[in-house]
């Protein structure tokens, strides 16, 4: 028959010494964010670096759109015979 440690089983540790288990699992996430921060920069760097250009593409699109823009005056209907087409 197989030789069960349940006493290294992460759920009986935390039922057991719940304190341990957080600290560890707080102590390997902080490891994990210090190795992982470099990472975690360059993304950021990135990710500001694309929302300046779609915001600067955007500028420049609403520049050309109103450069080529028109005016019209939109005026009411004009006033049609009851008749209509019949006439």
């Amino acid at each position: 028959m197989r030789d069960r440690k349940y006493k290294d089983h992460p759920l009986v540790k935390l039922f057991t010494d719940p304190d341990e288990l957080l600290a560890r699992l707080a102590r390997e996430a902080s490891e994990l964010l210090g190795a992982l921060t470099p990472c975690l920069v360059l993304i950021g760097l990135a990710l500001l670096l694309i929302s300046v250009a779609i915001t600067a593409r955007r500028v420049a699109r609403a520049g050309r759109w109103a450069d080529a823009a028109r005016r019209i005056k939109i005026l009411a209907p004009p006033e049609v015979a009851a008749s209509g087409a019949l006439t």
